[in-house]
């Protein structure tokens, strides 16, 4: 029997000429799950000069995670950026077989085991951020943040230092995004010089690390770039130099910014709940209680766990995912045909209240054993769905796991009252440059 599939999926609200592009970089996931909750599943986006159908909810979840290798390719959306870096190809702009074995090479180097036993390395890097903050004067926050995560990085993954490289990174990664990714930018600021400058001096970065690499071998527990250089011994064809320099900057491109504004966000929601943020004290006190951090202490912090999960499920770092159809597939009553860009709304089911009670407050009892609102596929998606799912998610929830219970245990901060959270695309949501705590007392 032949099914009643519909027509064409209804338009998503938008004005002439612009369509929706204005509400889609004020906040997508809210236009998204405005749109889900009007049109249903499916529908379609006018933004500007982009079209794009969306799919949303929990069904799209599931079917990108069951379905999405067969059905949809990152390479559009991704290559561009791996040009730009002179490289053929990365780990995000691949699919298939060779994603898979791209995702297997660096896997170790990604992985949550990278931090165990490494806690006083993470928490020595915050307590020198903090012993430059000055009492009594507010903190940026989000700079901070960045300033913290990016070293964390280059320390767990490539046993490197990239702290006087932090503003190059942020200057090239950034404008890469904004170009390629979300294309907020017109590709002429790729020709700026400051721009041109900061790429040179990252490259030549990534590539004196890499040499290094090449000339100690054995000298330390093996990181990713080892991981990345023994593989291309083994598949020098798999992964020439140009694709090598790719993945060794790949930390920074997929961390830098994501874990630094999570982080972030985490300090902005326990700074507004102050009951919580006394219940994370205490536990936090409680961990260090024996001198430092161990894996079994992390794990007794309940509540600034739920903390980071409900900050996460409000404030998603990576809301939706952009992807190609690869072939003709149905959804939810229409035809997605080949060649359709698709944007998969991961997070719209954060905020349904069919899902989650209250759903834009927030409520760390909501991840309790008795609720577990979370507890559903695809209900809870902050790293995304699919074969590309996040490779760090482990890493990232272990550094603002260690970096939050640092920076409470060491140091006091206080909210400004006036302050009104503003979230902006940096190109990921970040609390905009005025988010600042102030330094009270070291603790």
């Amino acid at each position: 029997m032949t099914k009643n599939l519909r027509s064409q999926p209804p338009l998503a609200d938008g004005v002439p000429i612009l369509g929706s592009a204005a509400a889609m970089l004020a906040d997508p996931v809210l236009f998204l799950t405005k749109q889900y909750q009007k049109h249903g599943a499916v529908f379609r986006i006018q933004a500007a000069t982009q079209n794009l159908t969306a799919i949303v909810g929990a069904e799209a979840n599931q079917f990108v995670t069951k379905e999405g290798t067969a059905h949809f390719r990152s390479w559009e959306v991704w290559h561009p950026q791996d040009t730009e870096l002179g490289a053929n190809r990365s780990m995000i702009s691949l699919d298939g077989a060779d994603h898979v074995q791209m995702r297997k090479i660096q896997k170790r180097g990604y992985a949550r085991s990278a931090v165990d036993g490494r806690y006083n390395d993470i928490l020595e890097i915050v307590v020198t951020e903090i012993n430059s903050w000055q009492q009594g004067q507010p903190v940026s926050v989000t700079a901070a943040m960045k300033r913290i995560v990016t070293e964390q990085l280059g320390q767990l993954t490539t046993n490197t230092s990239p702290r006087a490289y932090i503003p190059d990174l942020l200057k090239m990664v950034r404008t890469m995004l904004f170009v390629y990714v979300t294309k907020q930018y017109p590709k002429f600021v790729l020709l700026d010089p400051s721009y041109q400058r900061a790429k040179t001096r990252v490259i030549n970065f990534v590539r004196e690390m890499i040499q290094a690499h090449r000339d100690t071998p054995g000298t330390r527990e093996p990181d990713l770039i080892d991981d990345l250089i023994a593989a291309q011994q083994e598949y020098p064809d798999f992964i020439p130099d140009q694709d090598l320099l790719m993945a060794a900057l790949g930390p920074y491109i997929a961390g830098l910014d994501t874990a630094a504004n999570a982080l972030s966000f985490v300090l902005w929601t326990l700074h507004q709940n102050p009951e919580v943020l006394e219940q994370v004290r205490a536990e936090v006190d409680t961990a260090f209680a024996s001198g430092e951090l161990t894996t079994q202490s992390i794990r007794g912090m309940d509540v600034l766990h739920r903390v980071i999960l409900e900050t996460m499920r409000l404030y998603p770092i990576a809301g939706a995912l952009t992807r190609t159809v690869t072939k003709d597939f149905e959804f939810a009553g229409y035809t997605i045909k080949k060649d359709t860009n698709v944007i998969i709304g991961t997070t719209v089911t954060h905020f349904l209240p069919e899902y989650y009670q209250n759903p834009y407050a927030f409520d760390i009892e909501r991840f309790t054993p008795a609720r577990a609102e979370h507890r559903r596929p695809g209900v809870y998606v902050p790293f995304g769905v699919g074969s590309h799912t996040c490779l760090g998610a482990g890493m990232a929830e272990a550094i603002i796991m260690v970096s939050v219970a640092g920076i409470i245990k060491h140091a006091k901060l206080e909210p400004d009252p006036n302050y009104k959270l503003r979230i902006i695309s940096t190109p990921t949501p970040s609390p905009d440059t005025k988010f600042a705590l102030k330094f009270v007392a070291r603790r």
